[in-house]
């Protein structure tokens, strides 16, 4: 199912490059709602924050459609959505779809165009590889959904950070995260 970021239309942005403009304009006032801390959603937020350097608050919920809720009502600006969890509201005009996160547009939103086309290097499957490396050390999983400690919060953060978008330092990481010390913020 893929993964679309969407926002309200009283957001006044259409496209990525626009969004990220209006991040920097306004920076630590933009959140972005996810289905919860460690979810791909929230990881792809923090993946658009660690490429773009613009400071999107994360808000997690319990679930994605309380998050999408959020959004249709104006309580937060913009939401990383699974796709069957608000196409109907991006097909009615009720919210607009910026990019997706795979690596090819979605065909039931031709015109919706992923990240990559225009940030250099989003990958949506570097935030999963994050994820099970992570979740290898610190996390488990619950019902087939990422289960992280609220203090390992810090350490998905962290290591996307430290990625840098560079798939050659996964080892790097895995090994930081298997002693430990490193991740102790």
């Amino acid at each position: 199912n893929p993964i679309v970021l969407v926002v309200n239309p009283s957001v006044p942005v259409k496209t990525v490059k626009q969004l990220i403009e209006y991040g920097k304009k306004n920076p630590g006032k933009i959140s972005y709602g996810s289905s919860g801390n460690g979810s791909p959603h929230h990881l792809s937020g923090e993946l658009l924050k660690q490429m773009t350097g613009v400071p999107f608050v994360h808000v997690p919920y319990r679930g994605g459609s309380p998050a999408a809720n959020d959004v249709l009502g104006g309580q937060i600006p913009m939401v990383f959505s699974s796709m069957v969890t608000v196409l109907q509201h991006i097909k009615s005009g009720s919210l607009r779809a910026i990019a997706v996160t795979q690596k090819t547009r979605y065909p039931g939103l031709p015109d919706v165009p992923t990240f990559a086309e225009t940030i250099e290097g989003f990958d949506p499957e570097l935030a999963q590889a994050v994820l099970h490396i992570v979740l290898s050390h610190h996390g488990s999983l619950q019902n087939g959904s990422p289960v992280v400690p609220a203090t390992r919060e810090a350490t998905l953060v962290h290591a996307i950070d430290n990625l840098g978008g560079k798939l050659g330092s996964f080892d790097r990481i895995e090994r930081e995260l298997a002693d430990g010390e490193s991740w102790s913020r």
